[in-house]
């Protein structure tokens, strides 16, 4: 699996109701005809 590929810009982020999660709204800046899942690790 590829690393390091930008998927979008980060436009928002809240907190959801339970505060365990968070929502995080992006742009899309590539073709996501491809992509089947992406998962965000902070560092």
């Amino acid at each position: 699996t590829p690393a390091n590929i930008q998927v979008g810009k980060v436009k928002s982020i809240s907190s959801t109701s339970n505060n365990l999660n968070r929502e995080v709204f992006i742009e899309p800046t590539t073709d996501f005809s491809e992509i089947y899942s992406v998962l965000l690790v902070e560092e």
